[in-house]
């Protein structure tokens, strides 16, 4: 980011703008939640910096594993005009969920991580974390957990980020409802 002449974000939050805003270059936003439109459009953008920059950077909370469509798309195309990148190591919400709660059980045995349209198949003898929460959510985890176990929310951003909230699965509905955007959900094992 130090070198870089031009930076585009894909994070609204203040303290990611104020942060960024220290390095001196340029801010672009561009808007990427998951869709394949949405990659797309912003790998557009990233590129068409180059125009203009010759060190560009991309930031984003998004991991490659969830995100992959950008990253994969901006990768695909930095090798096919023959531009070096970077995709410096991160630590992911996944690996940071379980130490921001107490008295997790079970993250030896693994974790299963899941995009919330693909939730079948869910073990829950193991922990799961959930991304890009829809409105059924609650409803299609609900057959596998029973309405009193507890489950984890972790803000995607603004004040409550690192500070998990426990609700129970009969109240889920109600909190998704008001949830951030980039809220990601953990649940313990049975």
């Amino acid at each position: 980011i130090r070198n870089s002449q031009l930076l585009f974000s894909n994070l609204s939050d203040s303290k990611v703008s104020e942060f960024l805003g220290l390095f001196g270059a340029p801010v672009a936003p561009i808007v990427f939640r998951g869709s394949e439109q949405q990659a797309e459009d912003s790998c557009r953008s990233v590129m068409a910096g180059f125009r203009r920059a010759k060190r560009v950077a991309m930031v984003t909370r998004g991991m490659p594993v969830v995100y992959g469509l950008l990253a994969w798309r901006l990768a695909r195309e930095c090798r096919r005009r023959g531009i070096a990148y970077q995709v410096p190591p991160a630590v992911s919400i996944f690996d940071t969920a379980p130490s921001l709660l107490k008295d997790i059980k079970g993250g030896r045995l693994g974790v299963q991580i899941r995009d919330s349209r693909f939730l079948d198949k869910i073990d829950p003898a193991l922990p799961l974390v959930v991304y890009s929460l829809r409105p059924d959510t609650s409803l299609r985890l609900a057959e596998h957990y029973p309405s009193e176990h507890p489950c984890h929310i972790l803000e995607g951003g603004g004040e409550n980020e690192f500070n998990p909230a426990t609700v129970r699965f009969k109240d889920l509905p109600d909190v998704l409802k008001r949830a951030h955007s980039g809220t990601t959900l953990y649940v313990p094992p049975l």
